[in-house]
């Protein structure tokens, strides 16, 4: 950073920012799964953004076009994924049939509540904790045996919600590099009249180098 300053050169980061966006974040990676219809997990208000007729907020809420299997969801989620030696993993029934997709890129596991509210199937997020993920996915079980047993409880039939799928942190973020792209150097060159050159690095970030 000292040397970006005292060459002249500017520096924008994007994080929680970028997460909140329109073309953010969040909608970037719900785009790449394939859900439609969707809508902020935990919406922001932003007139600006609203006067554009755009929801932003933090991740996103929305329905797959056609009911899948979990597994089969699962796996088109590693598909859309930059490679990672970490890879991804799921919990719940593989043969579940889903269709309402949560998603939080980067780490999620604080928005549990949100994310049973929004009455998603599945939830995707990042760096999925042991305890949190176990409560979680033990919670969703014991819900899903209530309402068998014909106790409204939670949203939603008897199937156990939300599944879990975790990614890795910088591949899922690493979505958003499809839209940003075109995104902040057109929003430079409509503020400064110049639109600078970009460079996508493709360099690998996740810190993990083998899986044993």
């Amino acid at each position: 950073v000292r040397r970006l300053y005292e060459s002249g050169c500017a520096l924008w980061v994007g994080h929680t920012n970028a997460d909140s966006a329109y073309r953010g974040v969040g909608q970037a990676a719900a785009d790449a799964f394939g859900l439609v219809d969707q809508h902020p997990l935990v919406p922001i208000r932003d007139d600006e953004a609203a006067a554009a007729g755009h929801e932003v907020g933090l991740g996103r809420v929305g329905r797959l076009e056609e009911p899948m299997t979990f597994e089969a969801f699962a796996r088109r989620v590693a598909d859309a994924l930059p490679h990672t030696e970490l890879g991804v993993t799921a919990s719940g029934p593989l043969d579940q049939t889903v269709e309402t997709v949560a998603v939080l890129p980067g780490s999620g596991d604080s928005l549990f509540d949100e994310v049973r509210a929004s009455g998603a199937d599945v939830y995707v997020t990042s760096d999925l904790r042991h305890h949190p993920a176990t409560d979680a996915i033990e919670q969703a079980r014991h819900e899903a045996g209530l309402r068998a047993r014909g106790i409204r409880v939670g949203l939603g039939d008897v199937r156990i919600r939300p599944l879990l799928i975790n990614t890795p942190h910088s591949a899922i973020e690493a979505l958003w590099f499809r839209y940003a792209l075109e995104d902040v150097p057109a929003a430079i060159e409509r503020t400064t009249g110049e639109r600078p050159d970009v460079e996508w690095m493709r360099i690998n970030t996740d810190p993990w180098t083998l899986r044993l």
